[in-house]
């Protein structure tokens, strides 16, 4: 059985980032917590307020919970701490944007 054609998209889009999607991402690892970890709602409302006048319609401006899933498909690794996950940069993708904390999960 061959496979849809609409799944064949939706794996494309899961592992190709475009330029807007890594501005947005050296913007979020200029976050002053970000070695403590980041919940998904504290990046979420400093994107909204480093952002503020931009008038763009982008996918992770709907939710925090959007804003998570996108952390995770961009190379944040999250950590349940308490009641909350917890979100680090991790990746191997972007050596040019990978910060130093220190610490490790």
């Amino acid at each position: 059985m061959l496979p849809r054609k609409s799944s064949v998209k939706v794996s494309l889009l899961m592992t190709q980032t475009n330029d807007r999607d890594t501005e947005i991402l050296g913007i979020l690892l200029e976050h002053p917590f970000l070695h403590d970890g980041l919940t998904a709602e504290g990046a979420y409302n400093y994107l909204l307020g480093r952002t503020h006048d931009d008038k763009r319609q982008e996918r992770w401006k709907r939710s925090s919970r959007t804003l998570a899933f996108w952390m995770k498909k961009m190379g944040f690794a999250s950590k349940r701490t308490g009641d909350v996950n917890k979100y680090k940069w991790l990746s191997k993708n972007h050596e040019d944007l990978v910060v130093d904390s220190g610490e490790s999960f």
